[in-house]
């Protein structure tokens, strides 16, 4: 999960026995799921139009997806992502938080430029680089 998610979530009230919409399946989105799921969300609705990526989202918690949205379904902001590092890392190295699924591609350092035209052509949801 990442930090960004978790600071949308804690900034939008989530909390337990919410229902959350989480618009959009690209990596940030996907990870708006386990973090409303952390938060307690009962209801996670993902928003998206990928079948892979809903799917994703399914296995992150999601209870519903809606597969259009309207032009108003549009969030965004200033996240203090560093600050949540402390709380979040230790689940993601005891495997409590697995980010695993929206890393569909892997490339080394030289392969960096062709991992991010990757994902700004929507071939890649998110590309981990191993040095």
């Amino acid at each position: 999960m990442r930090a960004t998610t978790l600071h949308a979530a804690l900034g939008a009230g989530v909390r337990p026995g919410s229902t959350v919409a989480v618009v959009g399946d690209g990596a940030v989105g996907l990870c708006g799921v386990p973090a409303a799921r952390r938060l307690g969300a009962e209801r996670i609705i993902a928003l998206g139009r990928h079948r892979a990526r809903t799917d994703i989202a399914r296995t992150f918690g999601a209870t519903d997806v809606v597969a259009e949205r309207g032009e108003e379904a549009v969030r965004g902001g200033v996240a203090p992502v560093r600050g949540y590092i402390p709380e979040l890392l230790p689940d993601v190295l005891d495997g409590t938080l697995d980010p695993a699924p929206v890393f569909d591609r892997t490339v080394d350092l030289a392969g960096v430029p062709d991992g991010y035209r990757a994902m700004d052509d929507r071939t890649a949801l998110k590309v981990l680089v191993k040095p």
